[in-house]
């Protein structure tokens, strides 16, 4: 199946197509016509050098939707007079053609669109609308919704060189599927040269800023002069595109926040109804010994004596999966790794089973219905998202889609020992009643040099 997306080439993020089988393996056709050079000449902001790739990947060869992908974003980096033209009649042959799926000709328009709308607003917004609309309709094409939600992302960075603070909330939360934000609330975006920040205070006021980095990794967090209309806020929601999920620091550490899930395509809480509380534990796995995973310290005997626990080879991933369904607190005492072979974000490692799968991915938590759950991801790394430009795929996402309510992460390495008594309290304080992001406030105030900053909130 031909699809768009934003994935991993020589270790950047790229617009490309990219072929995906059953497997779930793909093949970036952007490095195969191109070599790696052409992503990593756009990911390093050359738009000259991507230019002369491009041009040498033409000679003799008809322009496909790939090469207009490329050249939206190169004519962008490094404009010349008629890049436009040039990219608009080679979509009118490409939508002349028969080649192209439904899907593709949906992704046409947000190309179309991604070029346009910086020479006649109008127009480029039209463009981007339509392709919105149309994926809209195709919910389940992945290759639409790729298209949606990067036509939702260049009508924000347009409405943030236009100082249009309210408009940049308003199309975050129209993308996420979210009511319209209230006060406490921030938005951000960062593809390639372009970030974008909008923050509506605790008075209700917009304000935001855009701005234009001078490498693609440079690090974003919300401006200093924009937390402060922030500083009143009991809990603040950070809606945040997928490359920006997961990054701690963003806001200051006296402030309550939490990074907000998308709510389209989440699944309605499932299982046991409230007030019937029902801990799971999955700690103490044996995880495959060809994966050398340095072993982690057993699950303290006294530790919330009541909840399910599951351990050694028990605690395979059909058997988790099972058991979690309608738990109200889900702990994870495990490893996390990436391994792109079994899930584009990072899996939690269990017990195999006897087909020999050990793996709980994200792909898998798509067909489990939660009660609501808080989770507990006491792992390194498991914060890790694929890295994609527009789509939201991690442990946390999964896990919020699936019906939890929160989850707690580590966007880093985490000490094995000190983990489980953090969490401890932590939800000690959180069957209490506080609200998660308010006690990972307090906990990152009393420890501010510890660990415990890599630890995220999703919501």
């Amino acid at each position: 199946m031909g699809a768009i997306s934003r994935i991993a080439v020589a270790d950047c993020r790229c617009r490309t197509v990219q072929f995906v089988d059953r497997h779930r393996a793909c093949v970036c056709q952007r490095a195969r016509a191109h070599g790696a050079e052409l992503p990593i000449a756009i990911h390093n902001l050359d738009g000259r050098a991507a230019r002369g790739l491009l041009e040498q990947a033409l000679h003799d060869a008809e322009p496909t939707l790939a090469h207009a992908n490329d050249l939206a974003d190169i004519a962008r980096l490094d404009p010349q007079p008629g890049d436009l033209g040039r990219l608009q009649d080679w979509l009118t042959s490409l939508r002349q053609g028969e080649k192209l799926t439904h899907a593709e000709r949906i992704y046409t328009h947000e190309i179309e669109g991604r070029l346009l709308v910086d020479s006649d607003r109008a127009a480029g917004t039209a463009a981007l609308e339509r392709a919105i609309a149309a994926a809209d309709a195709a919910r389940n094409d992945p290759v639409a919704q790729e298209a949606r939600d990067s036509a939702y992302a260049i009508l924000g960075f347009d409405a943030a060189r236009q100082g249009q603070h309210d408009r940049v909330l308003s199309l975050m939360a129209a993308q996420f599927g979210l009511p319209a934000p209230g006060p406490c609330t921030v938005a951000m975006l960062a593809e390639y040269e372009r970030v974008a920040v909008a923050v509506r205070g605790s008075d209700g006021q917009d304000r935001g800023t855009y701005w234009r980095r001078r490498k693609t990794d440079d690090p974003v967090a919300v401006p200093a002069d924009l937390t402060r209309g922030l500083a009143a806020c009991a809990h603040v929601g950070v809606m945040a595109q997928p490359t920006l999920q997961g990054t701690p620091g963003i806001l200051p550490d006296a402030l309550a926040w939490g990074y907000l899930g998308e709510a389209r395509g989440r699944r309605a809480a499932a299982g046991k109804p409230p007030g019937e509380p029902r801990a799971v534990i999955v700690a103490d796995v044996n995880p495959p010994s060809d994966l050398q995973l340095d072993p982690l310290s057993p699950w303290p005997s006294n530790a919330m004596p009541s909840a399910t626990r599951l351990s050694g080879d028990g605690a395979t991933p059909a058997r988790v999966l099972s058991e979690i369904r309608t738990a109200t607190e889900i702990h994870f005492h495990t490893h996390a790794i990436v391994d792109s072979a079994l899930s584009d974000a990072s899996h939690l490692v269990l017990s195999p089973d006897a087909n020999g799968n050990y793996a709980l991915t994200a792909e898998a938590l798509r067909h489990v219905a939660l009660a609501n759950p808080v989770v507990v991801l006491a792992a390194c790394h498991s914060a890790k998202g694929a890295r994609m430009q527009h789509k939201s795929w991690s442990l946390p996402q999964a896990f919020l889609s699936a019906g939890a309510r929160a989850v707690f992460a580590s966007a880093s390495n985490i000490p094995d020992r000190e983990t489980v008594p953090f969490y401890l309290r932590v939800l000690d304080r959180v069957r209490s009643g506080a609200a998660p992001a308010s006690v990972l406030r307090d906990e990152r105030l009393a420890n501010p040099s510890s660990w415990i900053a890599s630890v995220i909130i999703f919501e």
